[in-house]
């Protein structure tokens, strides 16, 4: 087995090219002198053709007169072709490839052109028929000897897979550059990260000791306690949310009548369920009046709902009405705000307090770019194992088309191996 390294990969293409290069350069050479030689033609009758037609005394018939100006024309539009079209100096697969592109679209457009001026020439007295049939003679040659070019390109499979390799070795340099450029972008993230959470320790270890105040530790407390009353109360309307929606449209269409103060209600338990919560008195009389109201509709089916929903409504209304469980949770709200208030007031160095929130703040404010540089660093990685696994793939592929044109197994080295490590 051949091993060789990735950057000198096109010295052994290059070897490998000259090597298959050597037996076909008299052909190719034989090939080129036909096309050139049948555009010299072309460009010769073409340029001759133009001479005449502005030598020509200026036509008093309509008819000459455009017979004139379409070969004029066409000889135009074919010299501008033949000076577009270059004959490569260096043969290689590519050049001969790119020459028979452009002969194929010279020829189209000739012939097009062909098809639309020499109608019109020959109008007038057959003009010009003796350079028209040489430069028919010419096309047809040269279409030929393009043919001839296409076949002898198709028989040299061995030159389409050296260029077709040459094509994957360019992806593969792409690749590299793609990869190295996400991989410093990947360490600038790890960097980054590092001084944020040294950033964020350093704050917890601040706030921890501003926590040590008895008073400050009695209102985290508190406020986890009011947190879990708000959970409890949101799970306790939830099942309420859809048919509250269906309910306040028929208030709003008319097709049922409410107070003005249990309206605003309606919108409040809807839209800010918990501000509901903290505004009615605490026996929720709008509440129930309006649970009762919707036990009702539903009853004497004026408000539709799915079984499933109903049912909870049912169990969710009966919570409320019969358990009274929205009543004992208020109690217990106010309770803990009155102490929270108490604890509160207690404290006089309200500097202590800003400072406190300032670096919860900033702990949160730093935890979101924390979660932001994390999500981008996975996609990073992601999108890294495309990539190297894109460049594996190429690899295997040119090793095993140079394995077949040199007969010997090859191993490309040197490729990535450096920069493999922990994702």
């Amino acid at each position: 087995m051949q091993e060789v390294e990735f950057n000198k990969i096109n010295n052994l293409i290059q070897e490998v090219t000259e090597n298959l290069m050597k037996p076909i350069e008299k052909e190719s050479e034989k090939l080129l002198k036909k096309v050139d030689k049948t555009l010299e033609g072309i460009q010769e009758i073409s340029e001759k053709l133009l001479d005449d037609v502005k030598k020509h005394e200026k036509p008093d018939e309509k008819v000459l007169d455009t017979s004139l100006k379409s070969a004029e024309r066409l000889s135009e539009i074919y010299l501008e072709k033949v000076h577009e079209l270059t004959i490569p100096s260096d043969i290689s697969f590519t050049s001969l490839i790119e020459l028979d592109n452009n002969l194929e679209d010279l020829i189209k457009t000739m012939l097009s052109s062909g098809r639309k001026y020499i109608p019109r020439i020959s109008k007038s007295r057959r003009l010009y028929k003796a350079e028209i049939v040489t430069i028919d003679y010419y096309l047809k040659d040269l279409n030929k000897t393009r043919k001839e070019l296409e076949s002898f390109l198709k028989e040299k499979k061995e030159l389409r897979d050296i260029d077709e390799i040459q094509g994957d070795i360019n992806e593969i340099e792409s690749m590299v550059r793609k990869n190295d450029e996400l991989e410093e972008r990947k360490e600038k993230i790890l960097q980054i990260l590092k001084e944020l959470k040294s950033e964020k320790a350093s704050h917890v270890e601040e706030l921890s000791d501003l926590k040590s105040e008895d008073l400050i530790i009695q209102i985290d407390e508190i406020d986890k306690e009011i947190d879990s009353i708000k959970s409890n109360y949101i799970r306790l309307l939830r099942p309420l949310e859809k048919p509250l929606i269906k309910f306040q449209k028929l208030v709003h269409d008319g097709e049922y009548s409410l107070g003005k103060e249990e309206i605003e209600f309606l919108k409040m338990y809807i839209d800010e369920p918990f501000e509901g919560f903290t505004k009615e008195r605490k026996d929720y009389p709008s509440l129930k009046r309006i649970l009762n109201a919707v036990k009702e509709l539903v009853e004497a089916g004026h408000l539709k709902l799915k079984k499933r929903m109903e049912k909870k409504l049912v169990n969710a209304s009966d919570a409320i009405l019969k358990k009274d469980k929205i009543s004992s949770l208020r109690t217990e709200y106010d309770q803990l705000l009155e102490k929270r208030i108490e604890a509160s007031n207690q404290i006089k160095e309200e500097g202590l307090k800003t400072q406190q929130k300032s670096i919860t703040r900033e702990i949160k404010n730093l935890d979101k770019k924390i979660k932001e540089l994390n999500n981008e660093g996975k996609e990073i990685s992601k999108e890294i194992r495309v990539v190297r696994d894109k460049i594996d793939d190429l690899k295997k592929k040119i090793e095993k088309s140079l394995s077949g044109l040199i007969g010997e197994d090859i191993e490309i080295t040197g490729l990535l191996e450096e920069k493999r490590g922990p994702e």
